[in-house]
């Protein structure tokens, strides 16, 4: 079996809440806010449903792989090609360095 490391890449990202207030910030609308993150749509909804399931303070968030649903325990991650992306917290801070 073969192994690889990650390459040492600065990326930017966007905890929940720092979201949540630039949301609020760029869109002033009562029932959906929308952020525009370096070019996305991210879709802020205070309910939701998707397949059958019911979310409540949740991001709609466009990845390359289809629409994503992000809650308090994500964070959004833009990459080195400026892709979105939500990230577990854990799973965060087991791969990446705060660095500033």
């Amino acid at each position: 079996m073969r192994k690889a490391r990650k390459k040492p890449v600065e990326i930017e990202y966007l905890t929940f809440e720092e979201l949540e207030k630039e949301a609020s910030e760029q869109d002033k609308t009562i029932d959906c806010k929308e952020a525009n993150i370096k070019g996305h749509t991210v879709m802020w909804y205070d309910k939701l449903r998707k397949y059958g399931i019911e979310y409540n303070n949740v991001f709609s968030v466009e990845t390359l792989t289809g629409k994503v649903i992000m809650d308090k325990n994500y964070v959004l991650i833009i990459g080195v090609q400026n892709e979105i992306y939500p990230c577990k917290i854990d799973i965060f801070e087991a791969t990446y360095e705060v660095i500033k």
